[in-house]
This record gives C-alpha cells, structure tokens and sequence, in this order.
C-alpha cells in the first residue's frame, strides 16, 4: 500500500472536542486506502496571545504535554508516530526574534497598512505558524518513503476526506484566495517532493541567514510582506507550481457554537 505523512502543525485549541470528527473523517478514508504516520508539531500553551484576532477566549487554559497529547489519541485508537512540543519564549529568544522584526518591518506594509506595530504583531504571528510548517517537515522520518503529505491543523472541522484528491500533485482548498492574492495554507496536500518544498518556505523565505529573503520578496512586491500573500507566490511563482483547487474546504472550529466557513 502507499504510504501518507499527515503533518499537524499549530496550537492545539479545542481539539479535544473534535478528534472524533479528525478520525472519522480524515483517518477513516485515508487508512482505507493507504498506511498512514502522523506527526505533530505544537506549543505547550494552549493559549496563542494573539493580538490581533484575539481568539483565545474560545480555548480553555492548558499545558500541553505529550502524555496529554497521547492520552487523547490513544483513548481514540489512533497512533502517532512523533511529537515535538516546543515554548514560544523560549524559540522568541533562541530565534531573536525581537531583532529579527526591528531589522525586517522598516517601511514595509501587510494589507496596504504602513503601521510598523500592527506589521510587527501579524509578522509575528505568521512567522510562528510558518515556523510550526518547517519543524513538523523536520521531525518527518524520510526513510520510510511517503508517497504523499497532508498538512493540516488541530483546528481544522472536516467533511469526509476524498481521496481521489490525492490523484493530483498538489491540491489546496477553493478558498481563502482573496481574488487571487492568498492561498489558503490551513490544509492542504500532495505528492510528497511537491509539499517537502512547498514547507521549506520558512527556511528559504522568512528565516534565510536569520532574515528575510527580501531578494524574492522584492519580486513579489517593494512593500508588502504579508506571508500569506508570499506564501501564495512562492508556490506559483518561485516554484512554478500548478494548483488543483477543490471544493474540499476544511473549516475552522473555535468552540462548539463558533465553527467558521472559509470563504
């Protein structure tokens, strides 16, 4: 049988309350037809401190642990092939991530706003969503040969998984493209080769040598460095990819009366 990595990356929220949907809608229709690892990459404070969408009064306070995170999977009869649990302190200081903001926000915009302290918040956050992407790549065990990866979140509601989606090289979900500038980076797929260098994009865009890679970036735009939009071009325009864009649209579950369509 082939072989699927599915790569969990980001906090992880209420998932508690929604493995079931996970299992019986992702897991279910894969480990029908493929063997499957999972690996997962999170933080061990439940809590994002975002300041810009402010989302943490849908999630409970929690320390995360790796008893914890295997206590869930294994009370619902799945198995996960690695775990890395990492302090964001700690990644902000080893990263010097204050440094790395002042010396890369100057006179730079996210959706047309010049406001260097809202720059420096969402950069902030992207910069730890894109670094989930690259460390749960590197905790893949490459030996034993994936055909394809899935990258997704622990908040992510499904519908039941086709997997005739994977009869492409890369998809990506039908949303979330705000008329062509974005790309909807919360789930997504593909033959391995294709993701492998889709998720190098922390390393060879937003931490390159410690900084920005503005020597790409300024192709895309002389302002702009929102790394979803970014995102979008590495993959279309730096790796000279073609998307399939399905129908298949993951949404966003906050709480049990918050589950967010994405549009």
């Amino acid at each position: 049988m082939k072989k699927i990595a599915i790569l969990i990356s980001g906090h992880l929220r209420n998932f508690n309350e929604i493995i079931d949907n996970f299992y019986n809608n992702l897991i279910i229709p894969i480990s029908s037809s493929f063997l499957y690892d999972i690996y997962i990459h999170t933080w061990d404070d439940n809590y994002a401190k975002d300041k810009i969408m402010n989302n943490d009064q849908n999630f409970i306070e929690l320390k995360i642990t790796k008893e914890y995170i295997n206590n869930l999977f294994n009370d619902n009869d799945i198995v996960i092939k690695k775990i890395i649990i990492e302090n964001q302190e700690q990644i902000k200081n080893k990263l010097n991530l204050r440094d790395y903001l002042n010396n890369n926000t100057k006179e730079r915009s996210i959706h047309g706003k010049f406001d260097n302290s809202y720059v420096k918040d969402l950069t902030n956050k992207l910069f730890f969503q894109y670094y989930g992407h690259y460390k749960v790549l590197n905790c893949l065990d490459f030996n034993c040969k994936y055909d394809f990866i899935i990258k997704t979140r622990p908040d992510m509601f499904y519908e039941r998984f086709d997997i005739n989606l994977l009869n492409h090289n890369l998809f990506f979900p039908n949303s979330h493209q705000k008329e062509g500038s974005n790309i909807n980076q919360l789930f997504f797929g593909g033959k391995t080769e294709y993701i492998i260098n889709i998720l190098k994009y922390f390393e060879t865009i937003i931490f390159q040598n410690n900084n920005i890679n503005f020597k790409l970036i300024d192709k895309y735009d002389k302002f702009d460095i929102n790394f979803n939009n970014l995102f979008r071009y590495y993959i279309l325009n730096n790796l000279n990819y073609q998307v399939f864009f399905t129908n298949y649209n993951p949404k966003i579950y906050r709480n049990k009366t918050n589950i967010i369509t994405i549009h």
